[in-house]
């Protein structure tokens, strides 16, 4: 929720800061709000997984909760751009509760269903995906959409946008109880530490100190592979780790630039090459779109125990990046049939297809996500979970930072190439631009995320297909044949 109720407004209060900005002026100024979220989570995501570690999963989400809570507040209150990405940043700041979510997950599944309790998670995600953008679609401007029981609010045409932060406070109050009541923190014993240094130390042909029988183990060069340890920050994360949050972070860009690019396309002018919807529109749409998820949550983990992780995540992939290509010629056809003035149907159609097309994005995307966080967990020993998803986390607030960022930029320069202006540009074309123009301005904005999706695909084949599995100490790090002990 505190990530998808801001998309239906994020374009309308931006502009709201200042009247005189022209079009390049808006789209850079929504991915810098877009971003300071995620920047702000790169900073604290690590800290967060490491505090959890320490001190327990449920005590750090009662605390992230509490930020959330503030923020969201201060974002509503905000009356110029610096306020709002302040409130943004303090969001982030303050809330660690996706990684640490992840970790919980990770503590009380294994390899029978772990793959359920992440499209568990993907589900959660598609309720706020659902609940965020209605609430953001449906509250802002309360005293225009809702005149009959907010009509005359001098307080809330001050602050249009306080509405529906103060609802998604109110949801994160009633999460706050409820965790506080119903979630019980995992056991957590010190027998993984104890089996994962030992493992350690053989590995290291050394032995350890409380060990009664001395080993030596002659280990082969280069194959300690998946859970070789180096000093360092990072401390004892492997490289298959590394290379696992690395594909959540890359799916995080992509997702983010295609995301901000949708919302831009659906509410952004038609002169501009977008849709022109309303922020009300714009909300059903995304809302609705993301009853979707929920189809990942029936199907995902038995698909996944029959065709493999790698396998559905490489078919969803290609799809996807169809999707992408195609994007652009069905935004036009799309156009043509939402603005047709002499058939409803048409403009029923029109929102129809465009529902669809909304919806299988994000029905693709969350199932790519439930797999790869997957892989993030099954690379992970027990002791270093919680750390795992922090750097897994950090990495991704990275990308989903640079993001939007780079989906505004783009937005201006496809539309600079082709010479599309929108009419509050000072720059404006005194004649309407041409349907050709939109199509090209698009086709160039959509080709960037489709061939990151491709370059993407290609990493996923180059990944090991040993993350398919849990962690087991006695399986992946496949003692027999890897390293030869004699008794000393």
């Amino acid at each position: 929720v505190q990530i998808t109720f801001t998309m239906p407004f994020l374009v309308d209060m931006v502009e709201s800061f200042s009247k005189t900005q022209d079009s390049a002026q808006v789209g850079q100024s929504v991915g810098m709000l877009g971003a300071s979220y995620f920047f702000a989570q790169l900073i604290s995501s690590f800290a967060w997984g490491r505090l959890s570690d320490v001190v327990g999963r449920k005590i750090s989400l009662l605390l992230g909760m509490i930020g959330t809570i503030v923020s969201a507040i201060m974002l509503g209150m905000s009356t110029t751009l610096s306020l709002a990405i302040a409130a943004r940043l303090l969001n982030g700041l303050l809330n660690g509760n996706i990684g640490i979510i992840k970790s919980f997950l990770a503590e009380i599944t294994d390899g029978s269903n772990r793959v359920r309790g992440f499209s568990l998670l993907s589900l959660g995600w598609g309720v706020g995906a659902a609940i965020g953008p209605l609430l953001g679609g449906l509250l802002a401007h309360p005293t225009e959409s809702l005149p009959s029981i907010f009509g005359g609010s001098h307080f809330l045409e001050r602050y249009p946008f306080l509405l529906p932060c103060l609802a998604v406070s109110i949801v994160q109050v009633a999460t706050f109880l409820t965790t506080t009541t119903l979630m019980i923190e995992p056991r957590r014993t010190g027998k993984s530490r104890l089996d994962e240094s030992s493992l350690q130390s053989k590995l290291m042909g050394t032995v350890p100190s409380n060990s009664s029988n001395a080993t030596r183990v002659q280990v082969k060069p280069g194959i300690l592979g998946r859970f070789q340890a180096k000093p360092g920050i990072l401390g004892n994360i492997s490289r298959y780790s590394l290379s696992a949050c690395l594909a959540y972070g890359i799916l995080s860009l992509v997702n983010s630039v295609d995301q901000l690019l949708i919302v831009l396309l659906m509410q952004r002018p038609r002169d501009n090459g977008g849709v022109s919807l309303s922020i009300s529109e714009a909300g059903f749409i995304l809302s609705t779109s993301s009853l979707l998820m929920f189809v990942s949550n029936m199907f995902l983990p038995s698909l996944s125990k029959r065709f493999g992780k790698f396998n559905l995540l490489n078919s969803g992939l290609v799809l996807l990046a169809f999707i992408t290509f195609l994007t652009p010629i069905l935004s036009e056809i799309i156009n043509d049939m939402l603005h047709s003035v002499s058939s409803s149907v048409l403009s029923a159609i029109g929102s129809s297809l465009l529902w669809i097309l909304v919806g299988m994005r994000q029905l693709i995307t969350v199932s790519m996500f439930s797999i790869v966080l997957v892989l993030v967990s099954n690379s992970a020993s027990p002791t270093n979970i919680g750390s795992v998803n922090g750097i897994g986390q950090s990495l991704a607030s990275l990308l989903r930072a640079l993001g939007p960022i780079f989906a505004g930029q783009l937005w201006v320069v496809t539309r600079n190439i082709v010479g599309l202006h929108d009419k509050s540009s000072l720059l404006m074309l005194e004649s309407e631009a041409s349907s050709s123009s939109s199509l090209i301005a698009n086709q160039l904005a959509f080709t960037a995320p489709g061939i990151m999706i491709l370059a993407f695909l290609a990493f996923i084949k180059s990944m090991p297909r040993s993350l398919e599995h849990p962690w087991r100490s006695d399986r992946n790090l496949n003692l027999q044949g890897t390293f030869n002990a004699t008794a000393t």
